[in-house]
């Protein structure tokens, strides 16, 4: 097993293939990279940029090169001493005809072999599956003849048969052509009764046989019969008459289709009602991902059995598991997996590693009993960011945001996000727990008389309150940590609801706290609690990641996956026992500050971080901001205060190195990119549009005021206030990017850089942060000998960044045991400090490191055009060591200064004057015993 050190995420598909990849392998170990840690790579959607989309999980990517490609990426990474890990999704596929296994469902409805697979609710629609997919109202699309009758090629298994199957006659279908793109298949009885009824003869007995399966087996030689007609110039021929005739406006059209369209497994409804009637799971609230019943031994074997013959072959060294609460049963799927990998693994000792994503709110930790190494790293990333925070800018902040925006208080908007959500676009997912709750009250007469209605206010009130995404039976009871967070939910929902129904939410409180197997239906028991943590988990996402951070913006550095609202910064206190909970608990858990999913890139939230320094600046700077846009504000609709300081606080946090001109090809590059986060980010916040209802006018205000101030001559001076605005944040920002960067990789559990993160990384939100990373721009920097203070002074360009990186991770790869196993000591500092300054210690045996990172650093760079504070403004401050730290000589592996051994110690510690450990570089890495390679001159 190749020692986990560093991951390196990587999104591959059509443009950026396993080969592409592995032409980067030998930039990748120069950096330090031990593992790979690739996107979903069994096959998805046609034409996906991130895999997420599954559509065949027999298959590897083609589009992504194939197995071949995929075992010559493995075997090159091998190579190198690095591993892969890679990423599965275990709880959705594509909704789509694409997906061979969707369109089975589609065309034989219960009947299909695959009907178990995805989470479909068939008694819910009298066994037919609602597929919201019309443009329009349903009788509409029918009387306008927006649907069409289409022959095309019958795709069968044809696709995954091996490449040395024998030829096969081509095959021919009908289908229903919804749009371009979406090409439905009809019911096998509807097809016998086309041929049968259009007046095509000589096939009588095909149709007959069409008409007659109820089993896809027993139609199997029909449909290819019948294909093979419909490929042969005869058949085509009957087909396109029989489509032209079909789509005839000869006053019998709208009957003609409803009777084809009510002989299907599926009913066809208007996407606007999908929300409301859908009776299958989705990921989250998209139509276009259906929810697989990944706890199914058959599912789980259907979405995994790919993988095996990689980690046999010792090709690949874990996984990652996405999403990993849209289980029914997390800890037991966790289980599994864990048990699988062990068995096929060839190695002695431990297994593969297993990550899962998993976003702990507050205070949350990880199951105990889940066997894996820990998460993907999103409670990092709150903790870091809370400490770049500065809590002292908190009112002027909110004061600000409390004139620009005429929404509720924060506690109160949270809950009117999640009921936005939760009423809205996931209103189906409600609908289905209380059924299932409801049919769970009817096997009890202490519980029959429960009415649908009531149980509906209780579970939805109790939902909305739960402050974790989830709930976890365990096989049994109810964790203590979840009994917590229940009794924290309930104590929230009594007040959002009436007396009466105090008792029936007790009952429900009983249901999700008791043990399945003392019900009358303990199968139904453990289903209804399933729901309610599959309705929770989306939830929270959508309510808080993808509503709440849109609309709540006083800081949009604090609007991150897994952050905390309500919280704007931390301390130093705090994020020592963070880190020294994750040395005993998880010392292998990732430890992420940038991921496909995050809002904005690492670095444009450090920058932005810098406003809660200068807050009060941040709050003058308004009135001249607005005073400077009035040139571009329409008379008749101009774009609310909130979407303001949405776009200049994005403006300031990602704007360019070196923009300074509008007329450049960098500006119009940065105002692309722009225009796409905006209609994003106003369609997000489901205010003043909506990705179901979108406001087209008030989107073009917002993009004309957008577009004015890239090019509109009168706004020459709010452009270059926003670009000196941006220009003061870059060096405190920068500053802050390499603290960030410095506690990532040498902080208890394993760095994880997403791809490109390896420079600075202003990306917007997706698909902005799926761009092309340039790799060879990146492998030129390694190779190219500059000295730290060369780097330095070059620090735009974000060598700097890529230096620190992996000068860290080379120490990393001499010292593995100081990482892997080392404690966590904080260290106080003393005297009058321009910055604040993290410190922290860790040893193994005879091994030692000292990390030191300043923060709060706005006012100490004042006037400084290097990330960098001055030797002279520490002054007489200095770092208390513990005699055992300060006997033997130290050296900054970043910087490549030594520091000799200390003489004069005080009874306990010893003083390292700040102003000797950080005269030549930001952070210092101090180690004892060098090992390392000096830096280049």
């Amino acid at each position: 097993m190749i020692p986990l050190r560093a991951t390196l995420r990587l999104q591959c598909h059509a443009g950026f293939t396993f080969d592409d990849a592995a032409a980067w392998l030998e930039y990748f170990a120069a950096l330090g990279i031990s593992h790979l840690y690739l996107s979903p790579v069994l096959a998805p959607m046609p034409g996906s940029g991130h895999g997420y989309d599954l559509a065949d999980p027999r298959r590897i990517n083609p589009e992504a090169g194939g197995e071949a490609a995929l075992r010559r990426l493995a075997e090159g990474a091998r190579a190198h001493d690095m591993g892969l890990i890679l990423d599965v999704v275990a709880n959705h596929m594509a909704a789509h005809p694409a997906n061979p296994f969707w369109d089975d469902v589609l065309r034989w409805g219960p009947a299909s072999a695959h009907a178990q697979l995805f989470d479909i609710d068939w008694a819910a629609a009298g066994g037919k599956m609602i597929l919201p997919v019309l443009p329009a109202p349903y009788g509409q699309c029918l009387a306008e003849g927006q649907l069409r009758l289409v022959q095309r090629e019958r795709r069968g298994e044809r696709e995954n048969e091996p490449e040395s199957a024998p030829e096969r006659a081509p095959e021919s279908e009908l289908r229903i052509a919804v749009n371009d793109g979406l090409h439905l298949p009809l019911s096998v009885a509807s097809v016998g009764g086309l041929l049968r009824d259009t007046g095509i003869t000589g096939h009588t007995s095909i149709a007959e046989a069409l008409l007659r399966a109820t089993h896809p087996r027993q139609a199997a030689e029909a449909l290819a019969q019948a294909g093979q007609w419909a490929a042969q110039p005869a058949g085509q021929r009957a087909l396109a008459d029989l489509c032209t005739r079909f789509h005839e406006d000869d006053g019998q059209r709208t009957e003609r289709w409803h009777s084809l369209l009510s002989a299907q497994h599926y009913r066809l409804v208007h996407w606007r009602s999908g929300a409301d009637l859908l009776n299958w799971r989705r990921f989250f609230d998209i139509n276009e991902l259906a929810a697989v019943q990944g706890n199914r031994p058959e599912v789980f074997a259907l979405l995994h059995d790919t993988l095996w013959p990689l980690v046999h072959d010792g090709l690949v060294h874990g996984l990652r598991v996405d999403h990993v609460d849209g289980l029914a049963d997390p800890g037991a799927y966790c289980r599994l997996l864990r048990q699988q990998l062990d068995q096929h693994w060839p190695g002695r000792g431990p297994g593969p590693w297993l990550f899962v994503e998993k976003i702990l709110a507050a205070e949350e930790t990880l199951p105990g009993d889940w066997p894996v190494h820990g998460t993907t790293g999103y409670e990092f990333m709150e903790e870091v960011s809370l400490l770049l925070h500065d809590a002292r800018g908190g009112p002027a902040l909110a004061a600000l945001w409390a004139a620009l925006d005429d929404g509720p208080p924060l506690e109160q908007a949270t809950w009117q996000a999640r009921a936005d959500i939760l009423d809205g676009s996931l209103a189906c997912d409600l609908a289905r727990t209380v059924r299932q709750f409801s049919a769970l009250a009817e096997q009890s007469l202490a519980t029959s008389d429960l009415a649908p209605a009531a149980l509906h206010r209780a579970i939805r009130a109790l939902a909305l309150a739960l402050p974790v995404y989830r709930i976890y039976h365990n096989g049994h009871l109810t964790g203590s940590a979840d009994q917590h967070w229940l009794a924290q939910a309930a104590q929230a929902a009594r007040a959002h609801l009436p007396a009466t129904d105090h008792p029936v939410l007790a009952q429900l409180l009983r249901w999700l706290t008791t043990d399945p197997q003392h019900s009358p239906d303990p199968a139904s028991h453990r289903e209804a609690v399933a729901r309610f943590g599959q309705l929770s988990a989306p939830l929270a996402a959508k309510g808080i990641e993808d509503t709440l951070c849109y609309r709540h913006s006083l800081l949009l550095s604090r609007n991150e996956v897994g952050a905390d609202l309500s919280r704007l910064a931390g301390d130093a206190t705090r994020f020592h026992q963070h880190c020294q909970r994750r040395a005993r608990r998880w010392p292998a858990t990732l430890l992420a500050t940038a991921t496909h999913d995050s809002k904005r890139g690492e670095d444009a939230r450090a920058r932005l971080a810098v406003l809660s320094e200068r807050a009060e600046q941040w709050r003058q700077l308004w009135p001249r901001l607005t005073q400077l846009a009035a040139p571009l504000m329409a008379s008749d609709d101009q774009p609310h205060p909130a979407d303001l300081t949405r776009l200049y606080q994005t403006l300031l946090g990602h704007w360019p190195m070196t923009l300074s001109r509008r007329d450049s090809p960098l500006a119009e590059e940065f105002h692309q990119r722009l225009q796409q986060w905006q209609r994003k980010a106003l369609r997000e916040t489901r205010q003043r549009s909506h990705w179901q209802a979108p406001d087209a006018a008030y989107e073009q205000h917002c993009a004309d005021f957008l577009a004015g101030l890239f090019r509109h001559a009168a706004s020459a001076p709010l452009w270059h206030a926003l670009c000196e605005a941006a220009h003061s944040l870059m060096v405190p920002g920068a500053l802050n990017s390499l603290t960030q960067c410095v506690l990532r990789l040498t902080t208890p559990g394993v760095p994880d850089l997403y791809q490109g993160g390896d420079g600075w990384d202003f990306n917007l939100v997706d698909p902005d942060n799926r761009r092309p990373v340039d790799f060879g721009l990146r492998a030129g920097w390694l190779q190219q000998p500059a000295s730290p203070q060369a780097l330095l002074a070059g620090w735009r360009d974000g060598r700097l960044k890529q230096w620190l990186i992996a000068r860290v991770l080379e120490l990393r790869r001499a010292r593995p045991t100081l990482f892997s196993h080392g404690d966590y000591q904080p260290l106080a500092t003393q005297g009058a400090l321009p910055a604040s300054v993290l410190a922290f210690a860790r040893s193994w045996q005879d091994q030692a490191l000292i990390v030191i990172a300043p923060y709060h650093s706005a006012a100490a760079l004042a006037g400084v055009d290097v990330p960098h504070i001055a030797p002279e403004r520490w002054g007489d401050s200095a770092l208390l060591l513990p005699a055992a730290l300060a006997a033997a000589p130290l050296t900054d592996i970043v910087s490549g200064q030594t520091f000799p051994t200390c003489t004069a110690l005080a009874e306990r510690d010893a003083r390292l004057p700040l102003a000797s450990l950080l005269a030549y570089w930001p952070v210092a890495v101090l180690t004892t015993s060098p090992t390392l390679k000096e830096p280049a001159p």
